[in-house]
């Protein structure tokens, strides 16, 4: 726990203080996972989405860099919850792969693999 300027909360909204001396290299380094969802004069509001985490590891960011960058920052202890649920999304990232398939009579036919059957269930509840 440092005197940064990230209020890391366990709804995952991150809270940037602007008056801060490290909030623009905070802000860059929030960018690739959270998503601006306000911007007042002294706060920015930011958001961990499913989506923003997955497109960070898309981008060839981890689970650990976002973990390390959220505690570098922020003001207060990060919520554990919040550190596994970052983890756990981000480790989901890649196992389902929808696969093309052509039949002989040219019907396109979508195949999931037998081992993502299982994960069905975060995707589609």
């Amino acid at each position: 726990m440092t005197d940064g300027p990230l209020i890391v909360q366990s709804d995952k909204t991150l809270l940037l203080d602007v008056d801060h001396v490290l909030s623009t290299e905070c802000r860059r380094a929030i960018a690739p996972f959270a998503e601006l969802e306000r911007s007042p004069e002294h706060i920015h509001t930011y958001r961990l989405t499913n989506l923003g985490l997955w497109n960070a590891r898309a981008a060839g960011h981890d689970a650990e860099l976002v973990i390390d960058t959220l505690i570098k920052y922020s003001r207060y202890a990060v919520p554990h919850s919040l550190l596994v649920d970052v983890a756990e999304t981000m480790s989901r990232y890649g196992r389902l792969r929808l696969f093309l398939v052509c039949a002989l009579i040219k019907r396109r036919l979508l195949y999931i693999p037998a081992n993502a059957v299982r994960l069905s269930n975060h995707f589609f509840v």
